[in-house]
C-alpha cells in the first residue's frame, strides 16, 4: 500500500535529499505512519459510484495527460524544477518509495496495481528558507478495477488514525487535520505537522481523489509553521487542484468513446 508522502520525497533530487538530512528523513518516517491514502474520507462528488469510466484501457501515455502542469500551480511556483523522478512509475519504484518495501509489495500485488505517473517540481532554494513551501505536484495510481482501488484507499484506517505522536528518534508528527474536497467518487484532504529532533518544523498537505480505478494525489510539501490564512489559501488551492485532477482524468477516458462515436 503506497504511503501518501512518499511521492514528494520521491520527488527530490538525489543531492537536495541528501542535503535535507533529518528533514528528509522524517518526512519518510510521516510517510510510514500514514500508511494509506483515501483513509479519511470526506465525501465524494457527484458521479454514480457504479459508473466506471476509467474501466477502459489507459496507457502510460494518457496518465501523462492526466497529471496536473507547473502552470496548473500558477505563477508563485513558476520557478520551480521538475524532479528527476517524473514519469511513468514501475512496481519497483513504488516498492522503493516505502520504508516498508516487502509490505507494499504484498499491497500493491493483492490490490492488482498496474501502473503510475508522478509529475512533481521542486525549489532546492525554497526548501533552504526556514519556512516555505519548496515541493508541489500530482500523481496517478492506476488498479485493475474501481474495486480494487477503493479497497486500497481503505486498507489501513486504523493506522491513519492514530498517526499523532508517531515517528522515530528523528521526530514526530505533531498535528493532523482533514479537511473536505468532494471530489470524483471518493476523496479527502490532510494536513500533517511535524518536527524534527532539532526543532525543524514541516507540514505536508495532500488532496487525494478516486475516480473508478484511478486515484489520484495533489501535494504541496514546506518547511516551518504553517500560518492559519496560509492554510486556508493552500487549502482552496487543493480543492481547486484536485477538481481540476479530475477533470483531466474524466476527459482523457471519455475521450476514445467520444473519438468512436
Amino acid at each position: 500500500m503506497r504511503d501518501a508522502i512518499a511521492p514528494l520525497i520521491h520527488s527530490i533530487p538525489q543531492d537536495e535529499r541528501e542535503g535535507l538530512g533529518r528533514f528528509r528523513i522524517m518526512l519518510a518516517a510521516v510517510a510510514a505512519c500514514l500508511l494509506a491514502t483515501g483513509t479519511i474520507s470526506c465525501g465524494g462528488g457527484d458521479a454514480d459510484p457504479q459508473a466506471d469510466d476509467s474501466a477502459v484501457v489507459i496507457s502510460d501515455e494518457q496518465l501523462a495527460q492526466m497529471v496536473l502542469s507547473l502552470a496548473d500551480f500558477g505563477p508563485e511556483y513558476g520557478a520551480f524544477a521538475p524532479s528527476e523522478e517524473n514519469g511513468a512509475q514501475t512496481l519497483e519504484d513504488r516498492v522503493e518509495e516505502d520504508l516498508e518495501p516487502e509490505q507494499e509489495r504484498e499491497d500493491l500485488a493483492e490490490f492488482q496495481w498496474a501502473s503510475g505517473f508522478d509529475q512533481f517540481f521542486f525549489s532546492s532554494e525554497a526548501v533552504q528558507q526556514p519556512s516555505a513551501t519548496f515541493l508541489v505536484g500530482s500523481g496517478l495510481d492506476l488498479f485493475a478495477s474501481g474495486d480494487n482501488a477503493d479497497a486500497y484507499f481503505e486498507d489501513n484506517q486504523s493506522e491513519s488514525e492514530e498517526i499523532v505522536g508517531k515517528g522515530d528518534d528523528d521526530g514526530v508528527v505533531t498535528g493532523v487535520d482533514t479537511f473536505s474536497a468532494d471530489v470524483a467518487d471518493d476523496s479527502f484532504g490532510i494536513v500533517i505537522a511535524g518536527i524534527t529532533d532539532d526543532n525543524q518544523s514541516f507540514w505536508v498537505m495532500l488532496v487525494t481523489v478516486r475516480k473508478g480505478r484511478l486515484m489520484g494525489e495533489v501535494g504541496f510539501g514546506g518547511t516551518g509553521d504553517l500560518p492559519v490564512a496560509e492554510k486556508q489559501r493552500l487549502i482552496e488551492n487543493a480543492r481547486s487542484l484536485a477538481t481540476m485532477l479530475d477533470g483531466k482524468m474524466t476527459s482523457v477516458v471519455s475521450a476514445p468513446a467520444a473519438a468512436g462515436q
